[in-house]
């Protein structure tokens, strides 16, 4: 028999809202679509100091959670015990895995405490994971971080792009868009370093907000930028709609980022999508001179792609189909038929 309640369980950092939580809030209203009776499970999550990573890690266990089924997401909400744990994982955390050495990681091996949290972080995630009736990922981007750190095998599963149904084409106006959140591993620097080495008569339109915001005002009144970078803050989906249809190219070029949204989005609006030889989750769907341009992470490289693009409107709307094509059958009747079918096979 299907189970008929499903808890999905996600950590939430106060006053943050991205990626994970929006894809959280859809696979709930999808799963309700589907006659579920579903609702989310989320707890504060705090990373500083590096000690409380433990706590909070202990509470999600100490969890008695009355459901058929459970769907965890990203660390520690896996830790959650219960006899029918599905997990669909976002993300590990990142800062003690992929990170780890990089200049977005915080931690430290030479450092004593550090040391002990990672291993403790990796013994944990290892054990809990395991405890999974069923492992999936939202990308192979992740699937490939988990054999490799962890020595575990997944399947992925996609989740098809938010907005799917309201994204449109109208244009490709001379306007590069990018929508993230502003923090440094997105490299939103790399777009305005780009633009002063791209001469022309087209403008940049950055959405978002984020820790780095001031920064990147402030490097683009360095670069002399301030009539070919717009910044636009925080907008609605109606606006967002809006900037997706119109643009010319979408940049997303962050650092291994585990799948991006953006690059689903742009795609479904028959957008050609920039982004870098690092950049993890959107090279599975970004193909170089196909549907986007895949360039080296530095602005040469990065602002050669963008003269290509800006200067051929009709390329850009050649590569743009071709993204739609792409990503257009993904779904999430076929996500959550899916589910169906590994509660089935678990004789859940």
């Amino acid at each position: 028999m299907s189970p008929k309640r499903i808890l999905v369980c996600s950590p939430q950092v106060p006053f943050v809202h991205g990626g994970a939580e929006l894809l959280t809030n859809l696979l709930i209203r999808a799963l309700r679509d589907e006659t579920y009776e579903s609702e989310l499970i989320a707890l504060p999550f705090q990373d500083y100091p590096h000690e409380t990573l433990i706590r909070n890690a202990t509470l999600w266990r100490l969890l008695d959670l009355p459901a058929d089924v459970v769907i965890a997401t990203k660390f520690p909400s896996y830790y959650v015990s219960h006899p029918n744990k599905i997990v669909w994982l976002f993300h590990n955390y990142r800062a003690v895995y992929d990170l780890h050495g990089t200049p977005y990681s915080g931690y430290s091996r030479s450092r004593p405490d550090d040391f002990q949290l990672i291993e403790w972080i990796h013994k944990q995630d290892r054990e809990y994971l395991l405890e999974a009736k069923k492992l999936l990922t939202i990308s192979a981007n992740v699937k490939t971080r988990l054999r490799k750190f962890l020595n575990l095998d997944a399947e992925v599963l996609y989740p098809p792009p938010p907005l799917k149904e309201r994204l449109y084409c109208k244009d490709y106006e001379p306007f590069i868009f990018a929508a993230q959140r502003l923090d440094a591993y997105k490299r939103t620097d790399l777009l305005i370093h780009s633009m002063a080495l791209s001469p022309g008569n087209f403008k940049a339109v950055i959405a978002g907000t984020g820790p780095e915001e001031l920064n990147l005002h402030k490097l683009v009144k360095e670069k002399g930028l301030e009539k070919r970078v717009e910044f636009v803050g925080k907008i609605s989906d109606e606006e967002l709609l809006k900037y997706y249809a119109r643009c010319r190219m979408v940049f997303f070029a962050p650092f291994d980022e585990d799948y991006g949204f953006t690059t689903l989005e742009a795609f479904q609006a028959r957008k050609p999508v920039l982004t870098a030889t690092d950049s993890g989750g959107p090279l599975e769907f970004v193909e170089h001179g196909l549907n986007g341009w895949i360039a080296d992470p530095e602005p040469s490289s990065i602002a050669a792609g963008i003269q290509q693009i800006m200067e051929q409107s009709e390329l850009a709307s050649k590569m743009g189909d071709k993204g739609f094509e792409k990503v257009n059958p993904m779904s999430w009747a076929k996500t959550i038929s899916r589910f169906r079918e590994i509660f089935r096979d678990l004789h859940l």
